[in-house]
């Protein structure tokens, strides 16, 4: 299974060496489009037409067939207020094509804002007009 990641599970960050360094592979960085990042205190993805979000993609192996796969899982949707039976929680886990810096599209899963986020209460992420993407670390 896939994950892209933008925020605090990335590389060097807190959660991202706490859950998936060890327990995942790191594949590239790249875009996600149709979204933009809000600042919550930490980075939230939002659905948003015509713009990008940077982030990572990583492989964290089968949660189906492999238990150290289905823990990482388990970890990260516990991270991210994800309850698969409720979908009304934090985080939503949907799934999105990565355009990777590697040249490569892949499809991934990616923790998405939730319904209780709303986005007019929040201050944008650090926004690239040039590129057209939304990034975190500010």
């Amino acid at each position: 299974m896939k994950c892209f990641v933008y925020g605090t599970l990335k590389q060097g960050h807190g959660n991202g060496e706490r859950i998936l360094k060890g327990n995942s592979q790191f594949i590239t960085k790249g875009i996600v489009r149709e979204f933009r990042l809000m600042d919550s205190g930490f980075p939230v993805a939002i659905h948003n037409a015509g713009t990008c979000i940077t982030g990572e993609l990583f492989d964290i192996g089968d949660p189906e067939t492999d238990t150290n796969s289905k823990a990482t899982l388990s970890r990260l949707d516990s991270l991210e207020g994800y309850n698969p039976n409720h979908h009304s929680g934090m985080y939503l886990r949907e799934g999105v094509t990565v355009y990777g810096d590697d040249g490569e599209t892949y499809e991934a899963s990616m923790y998405v804002g939730g319904p209780g986020w709303r986005p007019e209460t929040m201050k944008e992420m650090p926004y690239d007009p040039s590129t057209n993407t939304y990034s975190w670390p500010r």
